[in-house]
């Protein structure tokens, strides 16, 4: 009778203890899933950043080169190249600033089209 009665404690602590291991391992597997979802997550935004920079402004308009701005604008019109002397890059820019200030002056920024900077849009950020 001792036996059974032993036997049936026994029986009974290890099924106790076989629950607790199976909550404790789902326990485990939860926490490893949601570090890797918050860890997939991270490596998104870190992802998504190196796309991101800063924009200088000259003349009061923000200038985009080889870009353009993440933030939503209007299109308000193209300015063309002017006539200029040397072809420098300063000069073709701060040529190109002065058409766009003249010819849109609600501009926001310019949007350089052409590498050669010889074409680039006015905007206006909304």
């Amino acid at each position: 009778m001792w036996h059974i009665h032993i036997c049936h404690i026994f029986i009974a602590k290890n099924q106790s203890f076989n629950n607790k291991t199976k909550k404790t391992s789902i326990m485990k597997t939860k926490i490893i899933v949601a570090i890797a979802i918050v860890g997939l997550l991270m490596g998104f935004q870190v992802a998504a950043d190196k796309s991101t920079g800063t924009v200088d402004q000259m003349e009061g308009l923000y200038v985009f080169i080889q870009s353009k701005p993440k933030a939503d604008f209007e299109y308000l019109g193209t300015v063309k190249k002017t006539l200029a002397w040397t072809g420098k890059p300063e000069e073709m820019l701060n040529s190109m600033l002065k058409k766009v200030k003249n010819d849109y002056p609600q501009a926001d920024g310019i949007v350089f089209t052409s590498v050669a900077m010889d074409k680039a849009d006015a905007v206006k950020f909304k």
